[in-house]
């Protein structure tokens, strides 16, 4: 009821003030939608625009919420943030929000979604941050701000409104990030320093580590086929994908497809990403490092920056510059047949 009566409000001194403006000339979209940017603020605050708060030329307030101390970003420096919309009366867009303790808090919450910040380069024609978000990453935030914009619709992409009404975004700078390659080899040393100290490395920047010695001594060779289990995590431990069927209903993947839960084959040396369980391929690259170094009955957990896995692009959902983690149990081989 009071977002129906906000809006309502709104749009009263909205019109009101396009119909005194109307009379002098036509007024176009942006100009209705600045007039409807300080009706909001209008209602929200009060006519005495000395109590609004701070405002920036592209056309939106900022208010913080939380005061940070790291670094402002610059353009093609990548940024991890949070997002929380909001509609006028300042409760929470349920659709948008994507922190999981919010989802948590609005019963939109889902067991297999990764709930990260979003993970992007920050640069003036990237379409995936509205220009607003953008803008005010540049000039009024640094690292560890959270802050909350009050903007006009064409400033807020995919979180705008139908009708031009301003958009509510709280928005949360999580990391600011210069060089995106040595911040995940350094994520992936710290996860080797937290879980397997000392272990040294298979090849620059990805690791294998025996978990359960072989059963056989057959080992693989290019063209050689390996089968196998395998569950595939983040390095916070987030199951993303997986063929075996009891971790697949634990996390609660689907489990009507039964063939997808047969063991995984792989020619050594393939190029291609291969099909899993769930839409995002296996890596090839990774698995040509690592399972030429396993043996049958084996098992084995590796982990390797995104050089081996889905790079600067990601592959939805897993995002850019992501490492990763696999544990593997060697089932079989099947050699290459002579000619």
């Amino acid at each position: 009821m009071t977002k129906i009566f906000r809006l309502f409000t709104i749009s009263i001194i909205a019109l009101s003030l396009f119909s005194s403006c109307a009379k002098e000339k036509e007024m176009s979209n942006r100009e209705m939608q600045n007039e409807l940017l300080d009706a909001y603020m209008v209602v929200t605050y009060s006519a005495d625009k000395t109590t609004w708060p701070a405002f920036a030329p592209l056309g939106y307030y900022y208010v913080p919420i939380k005061v940070g101390t790291g670094a402002t970003p610059v353009e093609e420096n990548w940024v991890k943030y949070d997002i929380i919309p909001r509609f006028q009366d300042g409760t929470i867009t349920p659709s948008l929000a994507t922190l999981g303790s919010t989802a948590k808090q609005l019963g939109t919450f889902y067991d297999t979604v990764h709930y990260v910040p979003t993970y992007t380069m920050l640069y003036k024609d990237n379409t995936y941050i509205p220009s607003g978000i953008q803008d005010a990453m540049r000039t009024v935030m640094k690292e560890g701000d959270s802050i909350r914009l009050v903007l006009v619709s064409d400033l807020a992409g995919s979180y705008r409104s139908g009708d031009w009404t301003p958009a509510i975004i709280d928005v949360i700078l999580r990391k600011v990030i210069p060089d995106p390659v040595k911040f995940e080899q350094n994520e992936v040393v710290v996860f080797r320093n937290t879980y397997y100290p000392g272990l040294d490395t298979l090849k620059a920047n990805i690791y294998l580590k025996q978990l359960v010695p072989p059963t056989g001594t057959e080992g693989l060779v290019k063209d050689d086929t390996a089968k196998f289990f395998y569950v595939a995590r983040y390095l916070d431990g987030f199951v993303f994908d997986t063929n075996v069927l009891d971790t697949a209903k634990k996390y609660k993947f689907s489990t009507k497809t039964a063939s997808k839960f047969d063991t995984l084959n792989f020619v050594l040396g393939a190029t291609a990403p291969i099909n899993s369980l769930s839409t995002t391929k296996i890596p090839s690259l990774a698995f040509n490092e690592v399972l030429k170094n396993v043996k049958d009955g084996e098992r084995i957990v590796t982990f390797f920056t995104s050089e081996y896995g889905y790079g600067a692009t990601g592959n939805t959902p897993i995002q850019s510059y992501t490492p990763l983690q696999f544990e593997i149990w060697m089932t079989g081989v099947g050699k290459k047949k002579s000619e």
